[in-house]
């Protein structure tokens, strides 16, 4: 593999300060200088080309998702980042532009076995290439970006954690409509882990003979989890009861975060929740509430839950995204 490292700056040892490397820096100023939207375009652009010229090199008119973050709610001029997915060029360049602004969204980059791309810190952007790519270099640096080549490292590879393996096949939904805890109740609750991070996560509620139905609703290589004895707290919609409850758990929300959930007592499978890990962002969520409340703590995984995980396979059989344990 040919590897390279693409950088709005040189590579080299500079203090922190001297120079902008970041969307949130447009107008700062640096040295003499005010960092204008147009500054910041210019460079974007030309990342944005670079990815184009290394697929067009490797024969690419999509790229593959692979190992996606997504540390807030996806904005909804994003496309799906689920892992696999493949992506048209017009839809990669939304995917980088997010990464590049610092959207909270972070993707690997893949075409077979021949590209791989993934944006690092303070504007650059690692390339792995089965194919010589001089001329592509040229072209880059032409366009005001700093390119030096490096050695092929396991930046790409898959760190050394034990992963789940086991498919969220037919054989685990059954499994999972047998799960019991230590109460006796029809309620299940799936947990779905499409990309790292809060924002790619999805809570789902069914009962134990209508699981089936929830794998409609998942993302290819999605892992799930489903828990079957989970301490569901209902909340009237009566103001002073709520901050009273919520009050007393106060200096407990930054170890268990609460998963707060909205209009819980409508027949929807899919909930709509809001994770709150301090208590000030919990009164913002209270402000207005009118619907049906509903919390419970995030569960620990190591914790006493009954639970089952599994990983949804690719329609061969296969499990393919990489999920610790």
């Amino acid at each position: 593999m040919f590897t390279y490292v693409i950088s709005k700056d040189p590579i080299e040892p500079y203090n922190p300060g001297e120079r902008w490397t970041a969307f949130s820096d447009i107008g700062s100023v640096f040295g003499e200088h005010r960092v204008a939207l147009s500054d910041y375009l210019r460079v974007e652009n030309a990342f944005l080309q670079a990815v184009h010229l290394f697929s067009s090199t490797s024969g690419a008119d999509q790229l593959q998702v692979r190992r996606p973050e997504v540390a807030f709610f996806m904005p909804p001029w994003l496309p799906s980042v689920h892992d696999g997915k493949l992506l048209t060029m017009s839809e990669v360049d939304k995917v980088c532009k997010a990464v590049l602004r610092d959207l909270g969204v972070f993707v690997e980059l893949a075409h077979e076995r021949s590209l791989q791309i993934k944006f690092g810190f303070d504007l650059t952007m690692h390339v792995a290439t089965s194919v010589s790519a001089d001329e592509v270099v040229a072209e880059i640096r032409s366009a005001g970006l700093h390119v030096r080549e490096s050695e092929y490292s396991n930046y790409f590879g898959h760190d050394d954690w034990p992963v789940i393996e086991t498919p969220a096949d037919n054989e685990f939904w059954r499994s999972v409509s047998n799960l019991t805890g230590h109460r006796d109740s029809d309620s299940l609750f799936i947990l779905e882990r499409w990309a790292h991070g809060r924002g790619g996560e999805k809570w789902y509620r069914t009962t134990r003979s209508s699981v089936h139905n929830i794998t409609r609703y998942l993302s290819p290589r999605s892992l799930v989890t489903a828990f079957s004895d989970l301490d569901i707290f209902l909340v009237r919609p009566h103001m002073d009861a709520i901050v009273e409850i919520c009050g007393r758990m106060r200096s407990s929300l930054d170890e268990e975060p609460l998963v707060w959930v909205r209009n819980y007592s409508t027949d929807n499978s899919t909930l709509a929740v809001t994770v709150l890990d301090n208590f000030a962002e919990l009164q913002r969520v209270l402000a207005g509430q009118k619907e049906t409340l509903a919390f419970f703590f995030y569960p620990e995984i190591e914790a006493n839950i009954p639970h089952l995980a599994g990983v949804l396979p690719d329609p061969d059989g296969c499990v393919r995204s990489i999920w610790p344990k």
